[in-house]
């Protein structure tokens, strides 16, 4: 008797300690499947935001698109209307008859008759009179000075000019190199026309053709 109390004692433990260990499970079960039922329920509001998200945000850019589809219409239009203006605004205007009255033809300037005249020029040293340039012939126009003629000559010839003033009123100091003062305080230059000696400077003699110029070296200024 006493190994069945025994036995029966320790059936009972036993059989008390499996139900206490499978009760212990299902209660370690119960929460983890209620956790894993929060998370996916988690999960998807998570995905079901995302895919409203990613709709409105190809909504938005739709939106965009369209938009500047429109602006760029509305671009184009307002050119060709801009265009259309300006075109109505170049319309030609018939042209009026000019009131103005004819313009004077302008005076034709005569031409200068050419003529030719010659030149000589004597000069002075130590031993008295030298020739600088014996007569020649030089071309010029009706209405030419006796000092135009001397200057295109010294052009020509390659001899130097020293003067005073200009215009009427010139008055020539040197010639190649001699110049007044140089033999005495009345030594200096002249000049003769046709063999006579003028009575006005060379800037204002004008000369005639076959005119003959001659200018002269005098170390003493002789009165005529």
């Amino acid at each position: 008797m006493d190994k069945t109390k025994k036995w029966t004692l320790l059936f009972i433990s036993l059989s008390l300690v499996v139900v206490l260990f499978i009760g212990f499970n299902r209660q370690s079960e119960q929460p983890t499947t209620h956790q894993s039922k929060e998370e996916s329920l988690v999960e998807n509001h998570q995905q079901d935001s995302l895919i409203i998200e990613t709709e409105q945000e190809d909504s938005s850019q739709k939106e965009e698109s369209i938009n500047k589809k429109e602006n760029k219409e509305e671009k184009k239009k307002k050119p060709q209307k801009e265009s259309v203006h300006k075109k109505e605004e170049v319309k030609p205007t018939p042209s009026k008859p000019s009131k103005q009255k004819p313009s004077k033809p302008k005076p034709v300037e005569p031409q200068r008759k050419e003529i030719a005249v010659t030149l000589s020029i004597m000069g002075h040293d130590k031993n008295g009179p030298a020739s600088i340039l014996k007569s020649t012939t030089v071309y010029a126009y009706k209405g030419d000075t006796v000092f135009d003629v001397l200057k295109k000559a010294s052009k020509q010839h390659g001899f130097a000019l020293k003067t005073k003033g200009f215009g009427p009123t010139v008055y020539v100091s040197g010639i190649n190199g001699l110049n007044e003062f140089d033999y005495g305080q009345e030594s200096g230059w002249m000049y003769k026309v046709n063999g006579t000696r003028p009575l006005v400077g060379c800037g204002s003699y004008e000369l005639e053709s076959n005119d003959h110029i001659e200018w002269y070296y005098v170390t003493e200024y002789v009165r005529d």
